[in-house]
């Protein structure tokens, strides 16, 4: 198990490095800088506002899936949240979201298994608003999404199939059990044992599809986050001044695009692979911008969307008592969920 963690995090800032490489390779420093120096700054100021009414929503969002479970308030959830995306900034692999439920499963008395669950709900609800734009982009404008449409039909099929396994196995679960002995028996009947047992431990966190009314709320908020992350967008665009201005439409095709970017496994903070996925976007919505425009662009979405987090979170760790070695402790939980 040491070794596959550790597999983790060399694949992590293996793939950071190769993509600090690259970006490094293709970029004329001078105009770089330049183009960072006609940034008006202030408009950064209602971006980060944006940005961290976003988060709010998050824990708003976290309340209504986790009210099956046990009704909690929303500001205690706000924190825990903030403390999540400041381990995103010192942990590689996202393993943010395993802390979160980590904190709160210690602060509130829940099982791990509960609260884990409880977050793996709220990003199904985040990939739902975000397939639900990448079909909106396919439909209106299929020249621009043409690049990414056969990755994003394959990840919604996979998106579907597996949530529609989640609802099965809380619903059905007798029958979502024959379907993974089915499976995994022929190879190995421990293995679909394990399995079983590994869903029973976070499946309660799915309450919320008990109720129609919790779960709306949730999607609903999801919804209001990635609108909110929209707008950042919006006016860190206003603060640049590009060669050729990116249309109205850019700042949700860049919030689908990078969020998937983020999701594969890098270095602590998502570095390299957010400015990746920034500069991808912008190629698509945008192919005359220069290089140089776009990598300072990123830089700044970077900026605004992790170091607020990371000062606001590290505040919250220490006003809840906790260490950042009790976060790198949370690891554990992540292997054993996986």
């Amino acid at each position: 198990m040491r070794l596959s963690r550790r597999a983790r995090v060399f694949l992590g800032l293996g793939v950071s490095l190769a993509s600090a490489v690259f970006l490094a390779a293709v970029i004329d420093w001078r105009e770089f800088g330049a183009s960072l120096a006609r940034v008006n700054y202030l408009y950064l100021i209602p971006a980060v506002a944006c940005v961290l009414a976003s988060y709010y929503c998050r824990a708003l969002q976290w309340r209504y899936v986790l009210r099956g479970v046990r009704r909690l308030r929303s500001y205690p959830l706000f924190r825990i949240t903030m403390i999540g995306y400041f381990a995103n900034t010192i942990l590689p692999a996202r393993l943010g979201e395993v802390v979160r439920a980590y904190v709160l499963a210690r602060k509130q008395s829940l099982s791990k298994g509960t609260t884990f669950g409880s977050v793996v709900v709220t990003r199904l609800l985040d990939g739902a608003i975000l397939f639900l734009i990448l079909a909106g982009f396919a439909i209106l404008i299929p020249a621009k999404i043409a690049g990414v449409k056969a990755g994003g039909t394959t990840g919604f099929i996979i998106y579907v199939a597996l949530v529609s396994f989640f609802v099965l196995f809380y619903f059905k679960r007798g029958t979502a059990t024959s379907i993974i002995k089915f499976i995994f028996a022929p190879f190995s009947k421990r293995a679909a044992v394990k399995i079983v047992r590994s869903l029973d431990k976070f499946i309660h966190g799915f309450s919320c599809f008990r109720s129609p009314a919790d779960l709306g709320k949730a999607f609903l908020y999801s919804g209001a986050i990635w609108l909110l992350v929209a707008l950042s967008y919006y006016f860190i665009n206003l603060g640049f001044e590009f060669t050729s201005p990116l249309p109205l439409y850019a700042p949700l095709l860049l919030v689908a695009i990078v969020s998937l970017a983020v999701s594969i496994p890098s270095s602590p903070g998502f570095i390299g692979t957010m400015e990746l996925g920034v500069i991808a976007a912008l190629h698509i919505v945008e192919p005359a911008l220069t290089r140089n425009e776009a990598l300072s662009y990123a830089i700044i979405v970077h900026v605004v969307q992790v170091l607020p987090s990371a000062f606001i979170g590290l505040f919250y760790l220490w006003t809840e008592h906790l260490t950042i070695a009790e976060l790198v402790k949370a690891e554990e939980m992540g292997a054993e969920a996986a």
